[in-house]
């Protein structure tokens, strides 16, 4: 995200020190920081990954070398301490993980007092995820009361179903809807946010960890919120 736009310049200014990027395939937060990058996959397999239809634009750049694996089903940062980092950031992730609350507050584990949590989501009204409803912060907040990482069918079906113009749902069904609850693929979108459900969610949060927010605003289609942990 470049530094010159609305959010990429408010996140060149929070972010600074050491920190960690979450998700950033080929483009990442242009920071002037020490940053590790963390995902799923090493990039030679994600590239495998992103072949095909929708992921072939983020290959037209290198994707970032990512020196922190998260393993599933809890996609955290098991080796690293708390309290030892300025910044956590990630663009396009929160949408993907098993279970969104527990993920942010793993974020605010790894920082300082004084540290960001950066976060970009997609709009679900510029998205394909348009025709589905919003998530309700009830059922977020439940998966992380009862620390469930599970992918429910009906979810799975739900984006199947209902996106709108992903080429890869195109003519899909309920074979594909047991396909991703089985075999886990970090590229749906199991959760869908609009900004209304993203401040719901930031409410939440309240609860389980002291910050302020220092930053919310919508550009590009997107959603973009910074958080100060206290």
């Amino acid at each position: 995200m470049a530094r010159t736009s609305t959010d990429g310049f408010k996140a060149f200014n929070l972010l600074k020190g050491n920190g960690i990027e979450i998700g950033a395939l080929s483009n990442p937060f242009d920071l002037d920081a020490n940053v590790l990058y963390a995902d799923t996959v090493p990039p030679d397999v994600m590239a495998e990954q992103l072949k095909n239809n929708e992921g072939k634009v983020y290959l037209e750049r290198k994707l970032v070398d990512v020196s922190i694996l998260l393993e599933a089903p809890f996609y955290n940062f098991k080796k690293i301490e708390s309290n030892t980092l300025d910044f956590c950031a990630s663009s396009n992730v929160i949408e993907h993980h098993p279970n969104p609350i527990y993920f942010l507050l793993e974020q605010f584990r790894v920082i300082k007092p004084g540290g960001h949590v950066y976060v970009k989501i997609p709009n679900k009204e510029f998205t394909y995820d348009r025709s589905r409803i919003p998530t309700p912060v009830s059922y977020l907040e439940k998966k992380f009361i009862e620390f469930d990482f599970s992918d429910e069918y009906m979810r799975a079906l739900d984006i199947v179903k209902n996106s709108v113009g992903h080429l890869d749902y195109l003519g899909q069904g309920e074979e594909m809807a047991t396909s991703i609850t089985k075999n886990r693929d970090g590229h749906h979108h199991f959760f869908v946010f609009d900004p209304e459900s993203t401040y719901d969610m930031i409410s939440i949060l309240k609860k389980y960890q002291s910050f302020r927010v220092v930053f919310f605003n919508l550009e590009d289609g997107n959603v973009h919120f910074a958080l100060q942990k206290k």
